[in-house]
């Protein structure tokens, strides 16, 4: 029974691989999809004292909600999140069980 799932799982996996001849601009497109950075927050260091203790935190910036700055990290930060989440645009195009 093992091996049949083994079986079906290299078949689905077999299926999902790009054709031979297929356009070298359509693997550039997956290629660039999946080699996406995310994005890198500035540090700006703040030193803050409590209870007597010191401590620099990079990011307090980050709790400026009406900085514009802020604003786009964040929606740069959203754009990687769907990126990563969702499949490129030729993946099912690329995944066809004929």
């Amino acid at each position: 029974m093992r091996h049949y799932h083994v079986g079906l799982f290299a078949l689905a996996i077999a299926a999902c691989q790009p054709k031979q001849g297929k356009k070298a601009e359509n693997m550039n497109t997956n290629e660039a999809w999946i080699n996406i950075k995310a994005p890198q927050a500035e540090k700006i260091p703040k030193e803050m004292t409590i209870h007597g203790d010191k401590r620099i935190d990079d990011y307090y910036w980050l709790n400026e909600r009406e900085n514009p700055k802020v604003i786009a990290y964040l929606e740069a930060e959203n754009k990687y999140r769907i990126r990563c989440l969702h499949p490129p645009p030729d993946y099912a195009k690329s995944c066809s069980m004929k």
